[in-house]
């Protein structure tokens, strides 16, 4: 299988991404050759060039996550075994069997591998981890699933596809999952490890315009694009949120 390639979205977070996702390819022997990090615009190069020096490849690209993932998506050629990682992740972890715990790992090059090889073999794209960092949902019995699970947009595989891009800023992961499990039929999810990041941390490209308004409206607009796949609830806090729905054609392959 060809080396995969590494694609970090990043803004604002020159001094962060160094001692975090950076720190995290290091330690799980990820080559700084593989990785690009792709920035707003040249002042961003610029800030980024200046913490980070020459080590890791910079590319100037457009400011906003549904922008950047896209532009990111144009950058590779169809085809190229792409690794998306936020620039906050701290860490992989795996569920223990007991679901009383977790421990972090250092396997991430390896898993990468695996889920690409599963997405060439079953005919799909797109691979994740479990999005919940709760112990109990670690250990899940189906450690391996391919039915219409969402696939959270801090750390995922793609083989990329140029045809498939994002409309939204906000609930762009949960968009991207539905956009996958329809052309390709599945989507590939590792439901024992999990990868650790910081949500709603200061700067990243998410945070840009972001208001609470902009995602109610943009989570609904998931679930009225897609009413086959996706509906809303609303939290006890009122805060809506989005749930993928069973397709009962498809199977989940158990390790």
């Amino acid at each position: 299988m060809p080396e995969f390639k590494v694609a970090i979205p990043s803004y604002d977070r020159e001094n962060v991404i160094g001692r975090k996702t950076l720190k995290m390819l290091n330690e799980n022997n990820i080559k700084k050759s593989s990785i690009t990090i792709f920035v707003a615009n040249k002042e961003q190069k610029t800030k980024y060039e200046n913490v980070l020096g020459d080590e890791y490849k910079i590319v100037v690209g457009v400011k906003g996550i549904k922008n950047i993932r896209n532009f990111i998506t144009n950058y590779y050629p169809n085809g190229e075994l792409v690794l998306c990682i936020d620039d906050d992740i701290t860490g992989i972890y795996e569920g223990e069997p007991t679901g009383k715990s977790s421990k972090r790992v250092y396997n991430l090059k390896s898993l990468a591998y695996r889920g690409f090889s599963i997405c060439k073999k079953m005919g799909y794209a797109l691979w994740g981890l479990n999005p919940s960092n709760n112990v109990r949902s670690l250990k899940s019995k189906n450690k391996i699933t391919t039915s219409l699970k969402y696939i959270a947009g801090g750390l995922f595989g793609m083989i990329n596809d140029k045809s498939i891009k994002n409309n939204i800023n906000y609930a762009e992961d949960f968009e991207r999952t539905i956009k996958y499990y329809k052309k390709y039929g599945g989507v590939v999810r590792f439901n024992n490890y999990t990868a650790k990041t910081t949500n709603y941390a200061e700067g990243g490209n998410e945070t840009l315009g972001r208001t609470f308004q902009n995602e109610e409206a943009q989570k609904k607009y998931i679930a009225q694009k897609y009413p086959t796949y996706a509906t809303t609830y609303v939290r006890p806090n009122g805060r809506t949120e989005i749930r993928l729905l069973s397709q009962t054609d498809k199977k989940d392959e158990n390790e």
